[in-house]
């Protein structure tokens, strides 16, 4: 089973994609679309999964006669110099981790903050500026009480 991974399907499918585009005739009706097809899927197949690369042990490496990885090795090299123009090491060059974990606490700070102001208009918006905790749990109280007191007429009358 040669398709492991997406990359090698994708090569698999460009191949046969190749084979049918050999096999066209021409004089086929349908040569152009099957031509025009066969460039779609070959450039798919490249920029998804770039020909001069290819994966050594899960480290990737650069064909050195594609003019493409010139670039690459350009660019790291700029990246390099810049990076030793300012002083520091490549790891303090890198962002700190510990900017995301300020900015996730402090949205699940505000997340809170929100909720709680937002349940705190809808109970305003509801009971009014007489609703308080203690209110609530009396008025509770109260309906028990009178629902008790209602029961017990009701098995007094009912015997």
């Amino acid at each position: 089973m040669k398709s492991t991974n997406p990359r090698d399907v994708g090569y698999i499918f460009r191949n046969y994609a190749r084979k049918i585009h050999a096999r066209a005739s021409p004089a086929d009706p349908n040569y152009l679309g099957i031509c025009a097809m066969w460039g779609k899927i070959e450039a798919w197949v490249e920029h998804h999964f770039p020909s001069f690369i290819t994966f050594d042990g899960g480290k990737p490496s650069y064909s050195p006669a594609d003019p493409r990885s010139r670039i690459i090795d350009r660019y790291r090299d700029l990246e390099k110099e810049n990076i030793m123009k300012r002083g520091i090491s490549y790891r303090q060059a890198q962002p700190t981790p510990w900017q995301l974990y300020v900015f996730v606490l402090a949205m699940t700070v505000l997340l809170f903050l929100a909720t709680g102001l937002s349940l705190s208009g809808m109970l305003y918006w509801f009971y009014g500026e007489t609703w308080t905790w203690r209110d609530l749990g009396a008025v509770v109280n109260k309906k028990m009480a009178d629902a008790t007191a209602r029961y017990a007429q009701a098995q007094k009358v009912s015997r």
